[in-house]
């Protein structure tokens, strides 16, 4: 048995010398090498016409909002979902080298969330540290997982950025210490 006549292809030939892939094209454009001279053409257009796609990409973005949210989505998707750790320590060297962006948006965060009990921004921030010594003193300063005394953080279970409303209530803390605080909401694990 031979190999297919067209140049890098290892595939043995079906008929007429070309191996199954190159034989259908072959079928329908009688010369096998249509596709190579279609890629080297592309790449061509592409390149002397940059201006004009980049134009047409910016139009399509505008008119399909919908659509571009949705690529954007999937994309973040597989990019994070494919590897969590590589993204998770994406994220922490973003946040090492940009502390002056890190810091105006936690402060635009507590600002938000202040806004909603009429409070300023440090008004806020100091009732949150007193909810967070209650939280612990109500639970005898030792972290409802793992019984540990060490350094301990509050936690909210229901989320402050989702529900502001809920953020200085009692009943929405558990003391937890450090280590089952990053396990409580992923940072750090590796999978």
């Amino acid at each position: 048995m031979s190999q297919c006549l067209i140049t890098n292809c290892d595939l043995l030939y079906k008929a007429k010398g070309y191996c199954r892939k190159h034989y259908e094209v072959y079928r329908r454009n009688t010369d096998p090498s249509y596709i190579e001279r279609r890629k080297i053409s592309g790449l061509k257009y592409r390149g002397n016409n940059k201006d004009k796609q980049s134009k047409r990409q910016q139009e399509w973005r505008k008119t399909n909002p919908e659509k571009l949210k949705a690529q954007i989505k999937r994309y973040n998707y597989k990019r994070y979902h494919n590897n969590p750790q590589k993204s998770i320590e994406r994220v922490m060297n973003w946040r090492n080298e940009n502390p002056y962006k890190v810091l105006n948006n936690q402060i635009k965060h507590m600002t938000k969330i202040a806004d909603f009990y009429n409070k300023n921004m440090n008004e806020y921030r100091w009732a949150n540290m007193s909810w967070s010594k209650l939280v612990k003193k109500l639970n005898n300063n030792a972290c409802i997982v793992c019984g540990s005394t060490g350094e301990l953080h509050a936690h909210h279970i229901f989320h402050k950025a989702k529900y502001p409303e809920l953020s200085l209530n009692i009943n929405n803390g558990l003391p937890v210490c450090v280590p089952c605080h990053k396990e409580v909401h992923g940072w750090g694990l590796v999978i």
